[in-house]
Formats: C-alpha cells, sequence, structure tokens
C-alpha cells in the first residue's frame, strides 16, 4: 500500500491525540479493503462500526485522561451527556404558545402556531437557528407603550436603551413635537323622548415629562411588558431596573455530528422534540439516546437506515483531532459522502500518487 500512499499522514501513531493502543500489525487492510477506484478506500460496516467497537467496547487510553464511555453496540448505546443549561433570564412557555385554539394576538384574533413559526434552519438545514425578537416576537408582542402615539414602539435592548427612548418621547410630548389624538368625549345613553345631556370632559392636568416618563417605567406599559418576558432586577427607585443577562447554549450535542435536514422527509419536530407540555425556558427538550435508536442501529438490523459509528462520529487521526470534530476531506473514516470539495481534493491527490507510481 506505502509504495503509491507514501506521502500520507499517519492515520494512529504517537501524534494522535490519545495513546495508540492499536493493534496496527495487520497492516493498512485491517481498516480497509483493496479499492476500484478513489471511493473503494473506504471501509466497509465491519470496520466503520466492529472495528470501532473493537476498541471502544473497552477501556481507551486518552493522551489526556478522558474516560471515555464503554460501548458494547450501537443498540446499546450510552446516553450522551448534554451540557448544563445557564441561567436564561428569559420566561417562556411553549404550552401557552402551542395552544390548540391558538394564541390571541395584538388584534385580538386567535392564531394557531407552530414551531416554524418562531424556529428557522441555517446552515443549508443542518441546524436550527436560534429566534430572534424581530423575527419571532414582534408580530404578537409589538411594544406599543404610549396612548399619546400608539404607533410608538419600545426598543428591544438594554433597559439603559429602553429609559432613554422613554424620557425622549415624554419630552417630545411635552415639546408640542408629538401629534396627541384628541380624547373623544363618550356617548352618553338617552332615554326615549329626552335630550341627551351634554358630556363634559375635564381639562388633563400638565404632568411634567420626566414625573411621566417616570411613572411609564415603573408601571405596566413599559416595566410590565419587559417583566412578560425577562427577569428583571430592581433598583433603588420603581422606575429604575435592569434586565438579566440573557444565554443559551448554541450546540448541545459536541460531541458528534447532526443534521436536521437528514431527518426532515422522515420526521417532525415533536417527533424528537417534546415541548407541548413544556411551561419554562429551563426545560430541555433534546430526545435521549432512546429516540435516535428507534431508527438508526447496528446496520445488520436497520439496513435501510445508514447508521454506523462514522454517521456520526468523524474518525480521529490527526494531531489534536478528536472523534466528534468536522472531518478534513482527507482523513475522514466516512460511511457518509464527502463534500464536492473534499471529494475532488481527495481524489485529486490519490490520482497524482497512483500516476507517480506507474511512471
Amino acid at each position: 500500500c506505502l509504495d503509491c500512499h507514501n506521502n500520507l499522514t499517519d492515520h494512529i501513531g504517537p501524534h494522535a491525540s490519545f495513546s495508540a493502543n492499536v493493534n496496527l500489525e495487520a497492516g493498512c487492510q485491517a481498516c480497509h479493503q483493496e479499492h476500484q477506484g478513489p471511493k473503494g478506500m473506504l471501509p466497509g460496516v465491519e470496520i466503520t462500526e466492529l472495528g470501532c467497537i473493537a476498541c471502544h467496547n473497552g477501556d481507551v487510553e486518552t493522551g489526556d485522561g478522558v474516560t471515555l464511555a464503554k460501548i458494547p453496540s450501537i443498540a446499546n448505546h450510552p446516553a450522551y451527556i448534554l451540557p448544563t443549561p445557564p441561567a436564561t433570564g428569559l420566561k417562556f412557555s411553549h404550552a401557552s404558545h402551542l395552544v390548540p385554539q391558538g394564541k390571541r394576538g395584538p388584534t385580538g384574533a386567535r392564531v394557531k402556531l407552530g414551531c416554524v413559526d418562531c424556529h428557522t434552519s441555517e446552515n443549508d438545514g443542518a441546524d436550527m437557528a436560534l429566534p430572534s425578537f424581530e423575527t419571532a416576537c414582534r408580530s404578537c408582542h409589538t411594544l406599543a407603550f404610549a396612548s399619546e402615539d400608539p404607533g410608538r414602539k419600545l426598543p428591544h435592548g438594554s433597559a439603559a436603551k429602553v429609559r432613554d427612548a422613554v424620557f425622549a418621547f415624554y419630552e417630545a410630548v411635552e415639546a408640542g413635537e408629538v401629534d396627541v389624538p384628541e380624547i373623544v368625549a363618550p356617548e352618553r345613553r338617552r332615554r326615549p323622548g329626552r335630550t341627551a345631556p351634554r358630556a363634559e370632559v375635564p381639562a388633563l392636568d400638565v404632568v411634567p415629562a420626566a414625573v411621566r416618563a417616570e411613572r411609564a417605567l415603573s408601571g405596566p406599559s413599559v416595566k410590565g411588558q419587559c417583566a412578560t418576558c425577562h427577569a428583571l432586577e430592581d433598583g433603588a427607585q420603581p422606575s429604575v431596573w435592569e434586565v438579566e443577562e440573557v444565554a443559551f447554549v448554541t450546540d448541545w450535542i459536541t460531541g458528534a455530528a447532526f443534521s436536521h435536514a437528514d431527518h426532515v422527509d422522515e420526521a417532525t419536530c415533536t417527533s424528537c422534540h417534546a415541548v407541548a407540555a413544556s411551561e419554562k425556558v429551563s426545560d430541555v427538550a433534546i430526545p435521549a439516546m432512546g429516540s435516535c435508536l428507534e431508527c438508526h442501529g447496528s446496520a445488520s438490523d436497520f439496513p435501510e437506515v445508514e447508521s454506523t459509528c462514522v454517521t456520526c462520529h468523524e474518525f480521529h487521526g490527526t494531531t489534536g483531532a478528536g472523534a466528534s470534530l468536522p472531518d478534513d476531506g482527507i482523513h475522514r473514516f466516512a460511511a457518509r459522502e464527502p463534500s464536492a470539495p473534499a471529494r475532488d481534493d481527495l481524489q485529486g491527490r490519490l490520482a497524482a500518487i497512483l500516476a507517480e507510481a506507474r511512471q
């Protein structure tokens, strides 16, 4: 093999990120079958599944002392360990937004919401983007706060930005820069045959802008709206408060590759994510390994579904690389099809090696 493949780096050796306690005496063919063209070098199920388990069903020495879970088979794959979710500072209930009768919107009409109303895909469908206020929330949570200008909206941002906007608005009202709608007297009811008494509208007291702003910031129109979704930290005065920091986990499964796009034709969101009864943000709706094993298992048991170790895990072979890291197009130990640039690069290198060997 090395007569042709004489410029490839070691796959497993002292430069790998784990101690090489693997028997390599059988040579290249211990993992690689003889190839007919470049693609033939990709190992079969006996390597991508049984070969991995041959090592990983026992203690594997790692260069950094990490303890690896023992895996007797794919069907008995241990549970993955999810990162601890941080305190997000948010108040959100999936259950209240996914009610069967629909959520009442700003106009009073009920709108039946689904997952895709808030969650959008990215990276060619592989990942789901975190919902943003502008794309997922603003259509219902308008942040209108002032009767003097019903179309005026609070900015969605820091408490300091909100305070500045509220004070600036009421200063503009005081200066006559805002067209405040007239207060129309309510229609008076009358008895038949009598004239309705004239409705008197008392003159409004002149309230300084600073007082109006303080009232709004400490009342339901501003503070109450923010507190609907955010945890607030109160200050020395009712109108002085801060929004608690918002934090998210952006990658829940860090030790394996997963693509939503690969599953979109076979499952719905709720097939894996049980959110219909979720009442708080801290509920982690990532499915357990058992959900994966309903479709994925040993390749011999699930021939219609591509299910080997490298379906989710990349082979580890270069300095500092790990089994869960993205492939580099060269050391991929793949059952999946490489990306076009990586495949072209690899085929080009192999063709050059073979051409040089023939000469």
